[in-house]
């Protein structure tokens, strides 16, 4: 295996530039700020400006508001905006309901919502999590109850990341209570200015999401998406493409948790490499010369490279794992310099150490915990029974 450099051509080139030029352009330091102060990994002014230049979809083709771009070209195009710290979990939420779109919408919708989600016109959060119900996804309890030809919905979705930016929910809701457990469920692309939408704040260590109350929020038929009492088959797609179960080219390259996870540590690595590499004033030496701690960094390397040797979802618990793990040893070897936040005279990497290790402690349960990401692996890809 050659793992040499590899030399861009002259287009390959040309199109960083054109991505950095972007990013100089629309990433300002003020937009940056104001997304670590307060909580939002979104801000529309920047997601219609990548709509515009058709890399909020890269993949879809140009009739569809999408660039065109190549595999290679769009895992680069999401190595630039990474790097960049580009606020992008708005963008990937809303990438996960349009394959439910593209996979159940009618000529209709589709024609009305996908057009919409390329430009960056609108965002969708999903309405999955409840209050009584955690990761038990089939248990569910928000109602639906038809009502003539429209529906009439109740209930409380927990933990909707970006509703407060958002204009639709991919909501599930229980339509037959009587129907057994994965059964009687429905989705619905509900408004979320609808009467009876109720936004509220959670905030987190490092993130802000939102409680959602439905309370007689009234939609009509044209609103539901996929056939009635099938939602636990129109929630699939999206759910398949989140666990990495399957490929979608409705998901551009990169945008899911497994690589950001990865990604965070890896910069922060980088962080912690170039301090260990500076002489100490005090002691006169570099911290990495020390046996120790070249040995506690190539554990966390082994470990990220392990866990990106995996596929599926066996790679959403070991780069979980590698996540937590590997921005505690990073914590502890800066020591008390680690422990200065964001505009602290002495922070290192503006904080983003500290920053990481916080957001890394919320990795087991993002996107689904990783207990139930144990067992699909135990009973889809080792084929154990279910437990009892």
């Amino acid at each position: 295996m050659d793992l040499g450099v590899v030399d861009l051509d002259a287009d390959t080139t040309a199109f960083v530039d054109d991505v950095s030029h972007f990013l100089d352009q629309h990433l300002t330091p003020s937009l940056s700020a104001r997304v670590l102060e307060t909580g939002d990994s979104h801000d529309q002014g920047f997601l219609e400006a990548l709509g515009r230049r058709g890399w909020i979809v890269p993949t879809w083709p140009h009739a569809e508001g999408g660039a065109g771009l190549d595999a290679f070209s769009a895992s680069l195009l999401e190595h630039l905006l990474f790097e960049r710290e580009a606020p992008l979990v708005g963008r990937a939420l809303t990438l996960l309901a349009a394959i439910a779109i593209q996979q159940y919408g009618t000529g209709e919708q589709k024609a009305d919502f996908l057009p919409r989600i390329a430009s960056g016109e609108i965002s969708l959060c999903l309405g999955y999590t409840e209050p009584d119900c955690g990761s038990d996804l089939a248990a569910v309890q928000t109602r639906a109850a038809r009502q003539g030809s429209d529906w009439v919905i109740n209930g409380s979705k927990m933990f909707t990341t970006n509703a407060h930016r958002c204009q639709y929910c991919f909501l599930l809701a229980r339509t037959n209570p009587n129907a057994p457990k994965h059964k009687g469920l429905t989705t619905f692309l509900v408004p979320l200015d609808s009467p009876g939408v109720d936004i509220q704040p959670i905030l987190t260590m490092e993130e802000r999401t939102n409680v959602v109350f439905y309370n007689d929020v009234r939609l009509s038929d044209y609103y539901r998406l996929g056939p009635i009492d099938a939602g636990w088959t129109t929630i699939r797609g999206p759910l398949d493409a989140e666990h990495k179960m399957q490929a979608s080219s409705s998901k551009p390259v990169g945008v899911n948790s497994t690589n950001l996870y990865a990604r965070h540590l890896e910069r922060c690595f980088a962080h912690v490499i170039d301090w260990t590499l500076t002489t100490d004033l005090v002691s006169g030496q570099r911290p990495f010369d020390d046996p120790t701690v070249q040995a506690r960094l190539g554990e966390i390397v082994l470990a990220l490279e392990a866990a990106r040797c995996t596929t599926g979802p066996m790679a959403r618990v070991a780069t979980a794992d590698s996540y937590i793990a590997g921005m505690t040893v990073l914590l502890d070897i800066l020591g008390p310099a680690g422990s200065l936040s964001r505009g602290t005279t002495g922070c290192i990497a503006e904080g983003e150490v500290l920053r990481h290790h916080a957001r890394s402690q919320i990795s087991t349960i993002y996107g689904g915990s990783t207990d139930i990401f144990r067992n699909i692996i135990a009973t889809t890809i080792l084929g154990l029974p279910r437990s009892t």
